[in-house]
C-alpha cells in the first residue's frame, strides 16, 4: 500500500500579541515603561530583603524581568495599562532619585542601629558600619600622612630659600 503525502495544513492565524522574537525592535516607549516596572521589582526585590523574605526577593528577580517585558508589550495594545505604565515612566528621574538615596538612607540607619545590614544583599552598597568607620579613619591617616609630607617638603624649601636670601644679604 503507498503511503501518500499529506497536503501542509494552513498555518495558524498569527495572535495579535507581539513577542520579544517577533519584534526584534521595540518602541522607546515600551523599553522604558520595561525599565520602569524593573526599577518597581527591584525595590520590591530589596524589602523582601529586609524583610527576611528570601524566597520572594528571588523569585522577583528571577521572573520580574520577563514579567515586566510581557506587561510593557501588553500596555502597546490596551490603552489603560499603557497609562499606568507611562505614569511609571514619569517618576522615572524620581525613582532614581529614590533608588540612589535608598542605600544612602539605609546605611545611616546601620550605622545608628536602626537596620540590620546583613540582611542586604551587597549590591546595596550597605555595609557594615565598624567597617566604614575604619575605612573612614584610614582614608584620613593617608590623607594626614600625604599632607604631613607635602609641609615637611614646604619647609625644607622654606630653609633653602632662607638660606639663599641670607647668603645674598651678606
Amino acid at each position: 500500500m503507498p503511503i501518500e503525502p499529506v497536503a501542509p495544513k494552513t498555518p495558524a492565524a498569527r495572535s495579535r500579541r507581539t513577542t520579544a522574537a517577533a519584534t526584534p525592535v521595540r518602541s522607546l516607549r515600551t523599553q522604558a515603561r520595561e525599565e520602569a516596572l524593573n526599577g518597581l521589582g527591584q525595590v520590591g526585590s530589596l524589602i523582601a530583603v529586609m524583610r527576611g523574605w528570601y524566597a520572594d526577593a528571588g523569585a522577583i528577580a528571577q521572573h520580574g524581568p520577563k514579567l515586566s517585558h510581557e506587561v510593557a508589550l501588553l500596555g502597546e495594545q490596551h490603552e489603560q495599562i499603557a497609562s499606568w505604565l507611562d505614569y511609571l515612566t514619569e517618576s522615572g528621574p524620581y525613582m532614581g532619585l529614590m533608588k540612589a538615596g535608598l542605600p544612602f538612607l539605609m546605611q545611616l540607619a546601620a550605622n545608628h542601629g536602626k537596620l540590620d545590614h546583613t540582611k542586604l544583599p551587597p549590591e546595596t552598597g550597605v555595609i557594615d558600619p565598624a567597617l566604614l568607620e575604619k575605612k573612614v579613619r584610614a582614608e584620613m591617616s593617608v590623607a594626614s600622612a600625604l599632607l604631613l609630607e607635602e609641609i615637611r617638603a614646604l619647609e625644607a624649601k622654606a630653609a633653602e630659600a632662607q638660606k639663599t636670601i641670607a647668603g645674598t644679604v651678606m
